[in-house]
């Protein structure tokens, strides 16, 4: 039902406003994926930062004269 509502607006919007109003839509939707890109980058470096640092665990086994 709220979908329906939501097109229901886009479609009115788009017979009132014509181009423009794709041109907006397109404009968001460009500036969504490079939000999108940039999270993902983040969450990648993030990620790999936490890889390659190095273990903080004592490894007590070893003798003390190795």
């Amino acid at each position: 039902m709220f979908l329906t509502w939501i097109n229901l607006i886009v479609t009115g919007m788009m017979i009132v406003y014509g181009d423009r109003i794709l041109l907006e839509l397109d404009q968001i939707s460009a500036q969504l994926l490079l939000i999108w890109d940039l999270v993902r980058a983040s969450l990648i470096l993030t990620d790999q930062s936490k890889r390659s640092r190095p273990s903080q665990k004592v490894n007590h086994c070893l003798p003390s004269s190795y």
